[in-house]
């Protein structure tokens, strides 16, 4: 059996003789339970004195509410507390906040140091008046009290003030004190502790765990992580020689890194965690920080199936449970991937509950619709009884629609998803609780306090007590360790930054030394628990990363050091996790590299595609790999209004039907004023319905109609710019002609060709944003269109010998391009651009190195080069691949 994480031997006599030990949190208490049973040699003792300050002043409470001696009152829960502050904030029409939900939790804080330092507000008048903050916080906390005392409730720090304010009361009090207490773990006792220990006890006592270190060293790493990669390492090499230690990790903001510690140690103790055919197994660490209940997977599928109950129907949410393995249907997946390619593509963000209904019965005999067809009938049968409900109520429909789903699923769960399951139950259980602080809500704002409820709600996953114990800054207060490891300790995190309360005066907070209050408050904070954590082992490390900052260690364990510090290169026995074995393969010269090469083409007909295979294999050969080959498609939404792929489409309707009245430079100065906006306003109008048909769902018409305006503004600027181009024909509009270049067969869409003066043509693609010629001059062509063009039709008649952007811009409509003439009226050509020159001194020369660069393109895309390499750093902004290439895994690495 592990030694216990609490010396039990300097409170051992106080524990048998019945003395009351208090401590600031539920965690310790039961470790020093646990310590004192240890000592135990029977088979059963009385349970020692132990409590929590806060359950203790409870138990104290109900005691005189049992003798009739203080009037009831309930306790409220974390998530009552925050709901009453969210409805006294969003009363207050005096004080708007846009985002009450998040103010009433900063609101909350406020109060609990109000109570805990018991402040009389009227003591501090003119601060609060001098802040709108502060004057703001006043008004609420008004309502705030007013609602607490319609309900006869407390908050627990004011449930402790109305504890002293009866015993202060009482002509008796003398028999109602116990004889000693002994204060455990307090490194700072608020002013409302203080006074009620000294109410409650004739004596209080504060236990100071005396300074065990003798040894203390420093290790300095590039990066946060590699701190906890080193201690994994360091405490897996100390259990191998000693199984019985008590080893302890500290990490400031805990519950932020949890994930990324967690991660650390599991790639140390169980490399094989990323494989999901490998079993779970009992780890040697528990951390203390627990998930939301919200972040877990099997929860997240049941808020997904309970937002089936909406009128409105989020589509990623439809998505997330359709593809979810804790959902019924999810087990067919090649259904119900296609069952949700015909629901969602093309829609927009939502969907409605009747519309999706709608389309779930076209769809036909298919368990997956016919399931999701049934939960969204019975949502509407209890929307129909009634739209406003107590929770508890709306209660009754959440469960319905999991039991119908049969959620979780067909899938044996294992031990953590059971107890996670067992947790989200009694989160439901305990649902009912908002009755009297919410009143009837709406299913909405019911779903909205379940899902608040299960962020506050901590799922700790039950494990047994191993040897390594992962802690927050506090928690490491009043344990001992064999070795304890502290992290993050650079001299910008420790101490931490004040960050005082916004709702209370500064002074004030300052004056009354409250939490964050200022540098000097955290200083001793940090000051203090520094000291504990060298109370807590023989053995102290401490780590820091330096990074780019070139932080330093923090002078409070820098004063400590028993030898300097020792950088990360040099420590013993340097990791060999896989970050690290990552980097070694990654640097090693002797090392066999493979290419990220897939299968060539043997048949290039069966591929496909335009001018888009030589754009996606320039911008990422993977992305051309992955659409072009494996036909990888992301479900596309429709948006509100019209997207810039829309409008685009639309532009090109637009002008394809001007120029197909109009076939040249001369109809078009033929025209008057009125009949050329007349043909204008006509085109714009056909263009735009052309879209709205196209659509699922018509935007409204105002959208519409700004839509079209816009369009015929755009035309008129540009059908001006026309005018002054020399003379032109039309040769053909949106064309599509079959190619064959470097051994792909290609279709080619230009969008038009002029025929010129001289016999020749030019090739123009429309373009509704910036364009720039050097786009075009890159070995790694960021719009290789009509360089393509340029190269397949080369030798064929008409020639072509210019090639241009027109681009339809409002306020910013031009002609860019490239020509073997010198000029053209109306066009900006780039022909004496420095970069145009490196090409190729002439025209010829140009389309030659543009032949080299496009047949490299197309000879890479045939021979299945699919490397992950982005061209530009923005490559990646707007490609969906991400999760098939994990280009953000490997550069966090």
């Amino acid at each position: 059996m592990l030694k216990p994480l609490f010396d039990i031997l300097s409170l051992h006599k106080k524990l048998i003789s019945g003395t009351t030990i208090l401590t600031p949190n539920r965690r310790l208490t039961a470790k020093i339970i646990e310590a004192f049973g240890q000592q135990q040699d029977s088979k059963a003792w009385a349970c020692p004195r132990v409590y929590s300050i806060d359950d203790y002043a409870l138990q104290c409470w109900q005691r005189h509410n049992l003798r009739g001696e203080v009037e009831p009152h309930w306790l409220l829960s974390p998530h009552q507390t925050l709901i009453l502050w969210e409805q006294a904030i969003k009363a207050c029409d005096e004080f708007y906040v846009s985002r009450p939900a998040a103010t009433a939790k900063i609101a909350a804080d406020a109060f609990n140091n109000i109570q805990r330092w018991q402040v009389d507000v009227s003591d501090y008048e003119q601060e609060f008046n001098d802040d709108v903050d502060c004057r703001a916080f006043l008004a609420w906390q008004k309502d705030f009290l007013n609602r607490c005392q319609r309900l006869t409730a407390f908050t627990p720090a004011m449930l402790s003030n109305a504890l002293i304010s009866f015993h202060q009361a009482q002509d008796k009090i003398a028999v109602e004190r116990q004889a000693d207490v002994v204060l455990v773990g307090f490194d700072v006792l608020v002013p409302q502790y203080q006074q009620l220990v000294e109410l409650l006890f004739e004596r209080v006592e504060q236990h100071v765990a005396p300074r065990k270190m003798r040894s203390l060293r420093a290790v300095s790493c590039d990066r946060e992580e590699q701190q906890w990669l080193l201690c994994a390492e360091h405490f897996k090499r100390r259990l191998e020689e000693n199984t019985e230690l008590r080893l302890g990790l500290i990490v400031p903001e805990l519950n932020q890194q949890k994930e990324r510690v967690e991660r650390c140690f599991m790639e140390v103790f169980e490399p094989q965690h990323l494989n999901n055919q490998h079993p779970r197994s009992t780890l040697p660490f528990n951390i203390t920080a627990g998930d939301n209940l919200r972040a877990l997977p099997v929860v997240n599928t049941a808020i997904d199936i309970i937002k089936l109950g909406r009128e409105v129907i989020e589509v990623s949410a439809l998505k997330r449970l359709l593809q979810s393995p804790f959902w019924q249907s999810a087990i067919n997946s090649a259904g119900v991937h296609r069952l949700l390619r015909k629901l969602v593509a093309g829609s927009r963000g939502e969907i409605g509950a009747s519309e999706l209904l709608q389309q779930l019965q076209l769809i036909g005999d298919f368990e997956p619709a016919k399931q999701l067809s049934w939960m969204l009938l019975r949502a509407e049968e209890w929307r129909d009884k009634g739209r406003m409900r107590k929770p508890s109520k709306w209660l009754s429909l959440f469960q319905t629609l999991l039991t119908d789903a049969c959620w979780p699923g067909p899938r044996p769960i294992d031990s953590v998803e059971f107890q996670q399951l067992e947790a989200f139950h009694l989160c439901l259980q305990s649902f009912h609780r908002l009755d009297d602080v919410s009143g009837e809500v709406g299913f909405d704002r019911a779903l909205e306090l379940l899902e608040a409820q299960l962020r506050l709600d901590v799922f700790q996953q039950q494990t047994y007590d191993g040897p390594i114990h992962i802690l927050g800054a506090l928690e490491g207060a009043g344990l001992c360790f064999d070795e304890l490891w502290v992290s993050g300790m650079d001299d910008t995190q420790w101490p931490a930054a004040a960050r005082p309360n916004p709702y209370l005066p500064i002074g004030m907070q300052t004056s009354l030394a409250m939490p964050h209050a200022n540098a000097s408050r955290e200083y001793e904070v940090s000051r203090n628990l520094t000291e504990s954590y060298f109370s807590a082992s023989e053995e102290v490390i401490c780590s820091f990363g330096c990074g780019e900052d070139e932080s330093r260690l923090s002078m409070l364990f820098e004063q400590a050091l028993t030898v300097p510090v020792i950088p990360m290169e040099q420590w013993s026995g340097v990791t060999q996790s896989l970050v690290w074995l990552h980097e070694r393969i990654a640097s090693d010269q002797a090392m066999t590299r493979l290419d990220d090469v897939a299968s060539a083409i043997t048949d290039a007909s069966s591929v496909g595609g335009g001018s888009a295979i030589f754009k996606d294999q320039a911008a990422c050969p993977f992305r051309a790999y992955a659409q072009h080959r494996l036909k990888a498609r992301s479900i596309e939404h429709e948006e509100d209004g019209f997207s810039p792929l829309e409008r685009g489409n639309g532009l090109h309707d637009a002008l394809e039907l001007i120029w197909s009245k109009l076939q040249g430079l001369e109809q078009l100065q033929e025209q008057s004023v009125e009949s050329l906006g007349e043909m204008i306003s006509h085109a714009a109008g056909v263009a735009v319905e052309r879209r709205l048909m196209a659509k699922k769902q018509r935007p409204i018409a105002r959208i519409t109609a700004l839509e079209q305006r816009r369009l015929e503004r755009v035309l008129g600027q540009w059908m001006a710019l026309e005018k002054q181009r020399s003379h032109f024909t039309i040769e053909a509009l949106e064309h599509e002609q079959q190619v064959e270049f470097a051994g792909l067969p290609l279709t080619l869409r230009m969008d038009r060709v002029d025929r010129l003066n001289e016999g020749e043509v030019a090739i123009i693609d429309y373009k509704s944003g910036r364009v720039a010629v050097r786009d075009w001059l890159d070995h790694r062509l960021k719009e290789p269109q009509l360089p393509l063009y340029v190269c397949a039709l080369e030798g064929q008649v008409p020639r072509v010998s210019s090639v241009l952007f027109g681009q339809v811009k409002l306020a910013a409509c031009e002609y860019r391009g490239v020509s073997e003439h010198e000029a053209m009226a109306g066009v900006s050509l780039d022909n004496g651009n420095k970069a145009v020159v490196e090409q190729g001194d002439d025209w010829p020369s140009l389309v030659a190195s543009w032949k080299q660069n496009l047949s490299a393109l197309a000879n890479d895309f045939l021979h299945g080069v699919a490397t992950v390499d982005p061209k530009q750093a923005d490559t990646c902004t707007y490609c969906d691949l991400g999760r098939l290439c994990r280009i953000a895994e490997v550069k966090s690495l």
